[in-house]
């Protein structure tokens, strides 16, 4: 997840290969969704992306974010998001499992704001349901960033829905294909509803 601090530059942090894999997508994008706002949050809105929808487990992270968007005067449609999915430790992990039942609204939110999303960051918590959640909301040609990707095989089970097209470090990208799965993706989808990292 990229973070910022009030007095750091206002870009992602995030290796070279990463960070230009991002500004390439972001400055082809109309419509981004972010999950995991930060320092590419305010990139996007830097770059003048038309709308853009980003979501955080942190409140306190979130409105941090916010101040430092605010004096951009950014043309950009921007919509900060909080996830209450319980008190939340470093990096935005829930501290315990309380609030387990609403864990879903992180990567659901999200798309009840979202419209025509082209490009999708996966950065923050619940990478694999935001991802086969993503995956079932986008149209075909549409951009998947996962970052802290390669390294995590944890993560590469979703494979069975959807490879990567390229690598960029650690982030793979993926593009939505033409035809999908949905009944399989739902699947995976139950079998991850709550699965934080």
């Amino acid at each position: 997840m990229v973070r910022v601090t009030p007095h750091a530059a206002l870009l992602p942090h995030m290796p070279q290969a990463e960070k230009e894999a991002l500004t390439a997508a972001l400055t082809s994008a109309q419509s981004y969704l972010e999950y995991g706002m930060g320092g590419s949050t305010i990139l996007a809105a830097q770059l003048g992306v038309q709308r853009i929808v980003a979501i955080d487990s942190s409140q306190e992270w979130a409105a941090k974010v916010g101040t430092q968007i605010a004096p951009l005067q950014s043309p950009s449609q921007i919509e900060l998001l909080h996830a209450p999915i319980g008190k939340t430790m470093e990096w935005g992990f829930p501290e315990n499992t309380q609030m387990q039942s609403q864990w879903p609204d992180y990567y659901s939110k999200p798309w009840r704001f979202a419209r025509d999303v082209d490009l999708v960051l996966i950065d923050g918590r619940f990478r694999v349901p935001c991802f086969l959640y993503s995956l079932l909301q986008l149209q075909p040609g549409a951009i998947i960033l996962w970052d802290d990707y390669v390294e995590r095989s944890e993560y590469h089970s979703i494979e069975q829905q959807l490879v990567p097209e390229a690598y960029f470090g650690k982030m793979a990208k993926f593009i939505v294909p033409s035809h999908k799965n949905t009944g399989s993706i739902l699947n995976t989808l139950f079998q991850h509803l709550y699965a934080v990292a």
